[in-house]
């Protein structure tokens, strides 16, 4: 099987309950639940089984291969009907390839994270304010250890950088705040494939097992599907120099932006190790 003979994204939101290409859904057949299991093994190693053979150049520095355990995006999207053996939980695709891409609102998302996120307006306690500085002082670092100096680092407003970065808002101190353009703004597009495991594989399995029912009842593990350790990705970014400091060029960004990644990982279940990336030199 390789990908010219299915499309997982479709394969996996819309022909994912069908029995044999029929229309019916397999739910609606109220079949027994061996049966519904086997069926839903079946369509499970067709994930497992598929076969990234496209292949593209090492794209440098904007590339990240995962690691154990892998790496989990979308799964709270809608997915399962409460059937023996199927995924329980979401997964995202690109919707034109059909592959697993990693969502360019995650990227952004995973990046400013790790900044600040201060609010003049609103009144914070002592230990809000206490993790606001912390954050302040890990994006400081980031930057000098990308290349600037001490004094440059310790001269950003990572509050201004932050809503520059990510909001689009600059400050100069003669006009005041100023709102770029699209094409002046850092933008943050889908992560792509660039390889496969050296099976040239892409997809795993895993489950979950939440103590919902009471410590003295069995846990139900939900099934959900992963991107495999050791699959290559490439981090799209149209990134622009601060118009602010002109010592924060769009490398010395770019190389913070892909620190973050490395450093706290990206998607779901980051908390568990999921989602860590390493630099393919690495």
């Amino acid at each position: 099987m390789n990908e010219n003979e299915v499309n997982l994204g479709f394969l996996f939101n819309k022909e994912y309950y069908k029995h044999n290409g029929a229309n019916q859904f397999l739910f609606s057949r109220k079949k027994e639940a061996e049966y519904t299991h086997a069926f839903f093994s079946t369509q499970n190693e067709r994930f497992k089984n598929f076969i990234f053979t496209r292949t593209q150049k090492n794209k440098g520095n904007l590339d990240l291969t995962t690691v154990y355990p892998g790496l989990a995006v979308g799964l709270g999207y809608g997915h399962g009907i409460k059937a023996e053996g199927e995924f329980k939980l979401g997964f995202y695709f690109d919707y034109t390839s059909g592959l697993p891409v990693i969502p360019g609102s995650s990227v952004k998302g995973t990046l400013r994270s790790c900044f600040p996120n201060f609010n003049s307006k609103k009144d914070y306690g002592a230990d809000e304010l206490e993790k606001i500085e912390a954050k302040r002082g890990y994006i400081r670092y980031l930057f000098f250890k990308a290349g600037l100096s001490e004094q440059n680092a310790l001269d950003l407003d990572i509050d201004l950088l932050e809503s520059e970065i990510f909001e689009g808002k600059s400050f100069h101190k003669t006009e005041g705040s100023i709102q770029l353009g699209i094409y002046q703004r850092d933008l943050f597009f889908d992560a792509t494939l660039v390889e496969g495991n050296s099976l040239r594989k892409i997809i795993g399995d895993d489950s979950i097992t939440p103590h919902t029912a009471g410590p003295l009842k069995n846990p139900t593990p939900l099934l959900f599907m992963k991107i495999l350790p050791n699959v290559t990705f490439h981090f799209e970014m149209d990134i622009k120099g601060s118009q602010m400091y002109a010592f924060v060029t769009k490398e010395i960004k770019q190389k913070v932006f892909m620190e973050i990644i490395r450093t706290i990982g990206i998607g779901a279940k980051t908390n568990v190790g999921y989602g860590r990336m390493i630099s393919k030199a690495n």
